[in-house]
């Protein structure tokens, strides 16, 4: 019975040392060694099935011109390289109800290409990213989300 009264006095002191510390302009603040990964809900302009999503998050706010051949992240693909070019961790969905991206920044700009089933380009540009975040806290970040509309 002595270990379930220490627990209550343990949270009890926990709270209160975290509650006296506030946190100002001079403060250090010790953010845990998290990787967040952040997800984009893509959606055509105009829906419609059979198109496959080719998609690359850019660093800078406009596409270097320079950096060729672009490497994009396919729906489906699977290799871990595809991240590490791409930005792009997970791609999953459909052209029809739209897709789901898991990147591994907060890219302000994301690459685009829509094609067909034959590859043929149907849409390809750039779309400035409007992230909100969604957890985390504001000193240390967090994991964000954002909505985009592909013309298509």
């Amino acid at each position: 019975m002595r270990g379930h009264r220490l627990v209550p006095v343990l949270a009890v002191i926990a709270v209160a040392m975290t509650a006296c510390a506030p946190l100002g302009a001079d403060d250090d603040v010790d953010c845990p060694a998290v990787a967040y990964s952040n997800t984009a809900r893509l959606t055509l302009s105009e829906p419609r099935s059979g198109l496959l999503l080719e998609l690359s998050g850019e660093a800078g706010s406009e596409p270097d011109a320079t950096e060729t051949p672009v490497e994009f992240r396919r729906t489906g693909d699977q290799s871990l390289q595809v991240v590490e070019e791409t930005g792009v961790d997970d791609l999953t969905g459909n052209s029809a109800t739209g897709w789901t991206a898991q990147l591994v920044g907060a890219y302000p700009t994301v690459l685009y290409r829509i094609t067909d089933d034959s590859r043929t380009v149907v849409a390809e540009g750039s779309v400035e990213v409007d992230w909100v975040q969604v957890g985390g806290t504001p000193e240390c970040g967090g994991p964000r989300e954002a909505d985009i509309t592909l013309p298509g």
